[in-house]
């Protein structure tokens, strides 16, 4: 058959130029913008697009992305986070500020010789090598962890609020298996028996590096408080000794570990990442959908919106 301006322009011809992903999605090639960050799909007026073409994303500072085998990956200003695997798949990770307290990253890591600037029971040996901390680049001392806790002291939190603290850790081959306790905001002493569990975050070491969190709400006497964690809930003074790494330790307000800040020590007051995208030549003179799929935490008092429409009307 002879080709004619009619069948070059026919809905098969046209799929036939498009990317496979777009000839098979419907939804993609109808939406006026459509991104899918699982799959790093995306789409305005149903062609196919770049991420840099969707839009404009800002950001202040470096932050971390988490790849799919764990790795932090250190992202700069106005570089998204278009991969992150924090929550368990590939999504883009968007963080808004922390307003009412800065982030404290506490000083946990430590290259030579015992830390300094935390304390610890018994920690004489701590120096047992290095290991290469999550980022990649650094090189962190592995602490002896027999029978044992490490610790920093906090002040200045408030009352009545949820506060999270985070850290990671990474133990020698010996310590897999081994449950690891991190002591919740606020506790300001703790007995060390099993029923005082809900006291404490915890998790099973695996010889990887992992994220311990601990969430609670701070009441009254507890604004000063020891930032601990220690296996000995689990280890009598004879327990099975292991080396343990730590980095990239965090206390924020709210009910949930944000991505690291790793600043040794200061506060860091976190500005938000923001996306705009143009829409401006869209006809939306009959109104419009708006889908998402994603996952959202906010907290208590700030701007809880995930979206806005902006322009001449306000």
């Amino acid at each position: 058959m002879a080709l004619t301006l009619a069948n070059r322009l026919s809905l098969p011809a046209i799929l036939g130029r498009a990317p496979h992903w777009l000839a098979q999605n419907a939804v993609a090639r109808k939406a006026l913008w459509y991104a899918d960050f699982r799959r790093g799909q995306f789409a305005r007026n149903g062609l196919a697009r770049g991420f840099p073409q969707m839009g404009s994303f800002s950001s202040a500072g470096m932050r971390y992305e988490q790849t799919a085998s764990g790795l932090l990956v250190p992202r700069g200003v106005d570089e998204p986070r278009l991969a992150d695997y924090s929550t368990g798949a590939r999504r883009l990770l968007m963080e808004g500020p922390k307003s009412k307290e800065p982030i404290v990253s506490i000083p946990a890591e430590v290259t030579t010789g015992n830390p300094a600037t935390w304390n610890a029971t018994s920690l004489t040996d701590a120096n047992l090598g290095t290991t290469l901390a999550p980022d990649g680049e650094a090189e962190v001392a592995v602490w002896n962890m027999q029978n044992r806790a490490v610790y920093w002291q906090v002040s200045g939190l408030t009352v009545g609020l949820a506060y999270t603290q985070s850290v990671w850790v990474k133990c020698s081959p010996e310590g897999i298996g081994e449950t690891l306790y991190l002591r919740k905001p606020g506790v300001v002493s703790s007995p060390f028996g099993l029923n005082d569990l809900d006291r404490y975050g915890r998790i099973t070491l695996d010889g990887t590096w992992q994220r311990i969190t601990a969430t609670r709400v701070v009441g009254s006497g507890e604004t000063t408080f020891n930032y601990l964690f220690e296996n000995r809930l689990s280890q009598g003074a004879s327990g099975t000794g292991y080396g343990l790494a730590i980095w990239g330790a965090n206390l924020e307000e709210g009910a949930h570990a944000t991505s690291v800040v790793h600043d040794q020590g200061s506060g860091a007051a976190r500005a938000p990442d923001l996306f705009a995208a143009d829409v401006s030549g869209f006809d939306l003179s009959g109104g419009f959908w708006v889908s998402l799929n994603c996952r959202a935490e906010v907290t208590a008092g700030e701007d809880q919106a995930l979206l806005r429409l902006a322009g001449s009307g306000g």
